[in-house]
């Protein structure tokens, strides 16, 4: 069992929780309510904010806002909790987080792709075995609030929560008496009366704008404007476009006054209005606007031809030669890059190395890793390198810092000002990533993309790996600017459980590594703590070009130092060095930590999670590579396992030697 007791003040527990993943927010004590509305302090969560508000507030206790990604099923009388442990029995999916709550239980899991829930709660009173449901927008408290014990913690992370599907959450709805939660079904919004012969750019802006309410407020009613109006050009179009949307609104004062504010767009100097901002709007509305305009396409036919069956050319009349040639997809040549190999051939971006030998100039680039393996570290080490070495000018380099505290920011901001390259980061300086997408077609658009580097530090901040559409979508528009002479380098993080051959295994469908050039799994190879030093390396899972297939860095791994003092511990591993390294680390095979374990056992330390972090202490192997002999020997078969568990009190795994009294000794000899 694992108490937050010692994690008191509050402030620890809710940096505790934070660096596990939660959207954590202080609560008012007594009262399960946040001082303040939750949005904005989500927006500026940090490490920073957090302790700021409890040096203020010491005696706020503290929850979290669960997202659409979590789960938490709640639990308020024995009935309740029986109830769910045999659904959670059902479908096999006990949890790796469970807090025990003054009423009862509150059991966390991680919801799988494309599952649909929402937040549900009932009576105790009238409904003993019923299960409330937190998902969301839905708050839970947490430990150690008033009340609340965590009493099984095997996930380090939200990432190593238990997965659940459709089928459980379906299940604790119809024990509860609900129907399956399914999402609404969005009644089709009424299309804007508009010319026949409109231009496909205003057709699209249309059907967006079909979505959007015209008595939105003047601020956004005006963008709207005068967005419609830099994207048409302020064509005829795009005025009867301006006009049948307003006309929606109750506040509508006449075409008259609308066509003076529509000439005045005209005489606008600033920044520029375009699409990005209808496409906020319907983000925000939690309206995909690629599937508005997807679901326009069949609206724009293609010509007409016929078909004819041709065995050989002598079957033809001449008339049917007419037709064969009309038949030739003539539309199609105005696209035709013939003739143009040389200007293509001018363009080229010559073979440039952006990060040392794994990633080219105009390519596109994905690293995957685990958390802490450095691989933010080591490509901002890789990018000064290349930025002093003089091949691509630091004014170009865009670093796209999305998942990182204020402290950490402030430190890579100080780096980028020294070696002159950009830091933008999500709410600083009006840069959203909402519109991400939109400015990168206005680089493609303005011919402002060749030679651009663009670092994206996290990918899943700009897309949904999880989601086959989506990322295939946005992959297309990197893309097109990637055609344009554009350079984009994606770091990402790999599934919780490695391949079966043990190697890490890079997260999300295949659709972003299909459409990238290059892609790279990082791997720790070693961690010395004599040296203070970790070994990571670099293996290639796709390539286009000249790169290598593995490479490897070192960094060091001592507490204290500077972010200035870990770039400049950065280096290169020579191939002999490694194999050395390889070598050592392959010494602490499946023996050592079964030993371990057994020994662990026998000394009284049985539970999974103190079992795991006990071998991992002891031998010093990684935690994850404990968790999986003990997962691996785990059964009732002598000559396969050498241990078993019981469930204990509240779902905890305790395990105990197959063959009791088996002693360290006794293990080697067998083996």
């Amino acid at each position: 069992m694992t108490s937050l007791d010692t994690l008191l003040p509050f402030s620890n527990a809710a940096i505790y929780w934070h660096d596990f993943g939660f959207a954590v927010i202080p609560i008012i004590p007594g009262k399960k309510r946040p001082p303040f509305p939750w949005d904005p302090w989500l927006s500026a969560l940090s490490q920073e904010t957090i302790s700021a508000h409890w040096d203020k507030h010491p005696d706020h206790e503290l929850g979290f806002i669960v997202g659409d990604d979590v789960i938490v099923f709640d639990a308020d009388s024995p009935a309740a909790i029986a109830a769910l442990n045999e659904l959670e029995k059902t479908f096999c999916s006990p949890p790796a987080l469970t807090v025990t709550t003054s009423k009862g239980q509150h059991h966390y899991f991680k919801r799988a792709p494309d599952t649909y829930a929402k937040s549900d709660s009932h009576s105790t009173e009238k409904h003993p075995d019923h299960i409330d449901v937190r998902t969301g927008r839905g708050l839970v408290v947490l430990p150690p609030s008033t009340g609340k014990e965590a009493d099984i913690e095997e996930a380090e992370n939200v990432a190593e929560l238990t997965v659940v599907n459709q089928d459980l959450i379906d299940a604790v709805f119809i024990h509860n008496g609900r129907q399956a939660p399914r999402p609404p079904v969005v009644k089709a919004p009424t299309p804007l009366p508009l010319p026949a012969d409109m231009d496909q750019t205003t057709a699209r802006l249309s059907a967006m704008l079909a979505h959007v309410d015209a008595d939105c407020g003047y601020e956004d009613w005006l963008h709207v404007q005068m967005a419609i109006y830099h994207e048409t050009g302020g064509s005829d179009n795009g005025l009867a476009l301006a006009i049948a949307w307003s006309s929606k609104s109750a506040k509508y004062s006449g075409e008259e006054e609308l066509r003076i504010k529509w000439r005045s767009f005209g005489n606008y100097a600033g920044t520029p209005v375009t699409v990005g901002t209808i496409h906020k709007m319907l983000t925000d509305r939690g309206i995909d606007w690629i599937d508005v305009c997807d679901a326009l396409e069949p609206q724009f036919e293609s010509r007409e031809s016929k078909t004819i069956v041709v065995h050989n050319d002598s079957e033809l009349t001449s008339e049917a030669a007419s037709d064969k040639q009309i038949d030739r997809p003539i539309v199609l040549t105005q696209f035709s890059l013939s003739g143009s190999s040389a200007e293509l051939e001018a363009e080229a971006l010559a073979q440039v190395y952006v990060l040392a030998s794994i990633a080219l100039l105009g390519q596109w680039t994905v690293l995957y890793a685990r958390h802490n393996t450095g691989k933010t570290l080591i490509v901002i080490y890789l990018l000064v390198e290349t930025i002093r070495n003089g091949p691509i000018k630091a004014t170009d380099i865009f670093y796209f810092n999305l998942d990182d505290t204020q402290r950490g920011l402030t430190e890579k901001l100080k780096i980028a000002e020294e070696m002159g390259f950009h830091i933008l980061c999500d709410g600083y300086r009006g840069f959203k990533v909402a519109d991400f997408i939109s400015h990168i077609a206005d680089l493609c658009e303005n011919n402002q993309a060749r030679g651009v580097v663009l670092v994206l530090d996290t990918l899943k901040k700009f897309t949904d790996l999880m989601d086959k559409r989506r990322a295939s979508r946005w992959g297309e528009v990197i893309r097109r600017f990637i055609a344009k002479g554009g350079t984009v380098i994606g770091l990402a993080h790999v599934n919780k459980n490695p391949g079966a051959d043990g190697k890490s295994v890079y997260t999300g469908t295949t659709d972003i590594i299909d459409d990238a050039d290059c892609a790279y799994v990082l791997d720790v190879v070693s961690t010395d703590d004599k040296t203070n030093t970790k070994i990571v390396e670099f293996e290639n899972r796709k390539r286009r070009g000249n790169v290598v297939n593995r490479v490897s860095y070192s960094f060091s791994i001592e507490d204290g130092l500077s972010y200035q003092e870990l770039l400049a511990s950065v280096c290169l591993v020579d191939e002999m060095e490694l194999v050395a390294v390889k070598q050592a680390e392959a010494i602490k095979s499946d023996t050592d930590i079964i030993s371990a374990v057994i020994a662990c056992i026998n000394d009284g330390i049985n539970t999974k999670l103190r079992l795991r972090d006990a071998v991992s202490d002891r031998i010093g192997c990684s935690k994850r590579a404990a968790v999986r002999i003990i997962e691996k020997y785990c059964g009732t078969d002598p000559e396969k396992h050498r241990w078993i568990f019981t469930v204990g009190d509240r779902g905890a795994q305790v395990f105990s030697l197959l063959i009791p009294d088996t002693t360290v000794t006794d293990l080697v000899v067998k083996l």
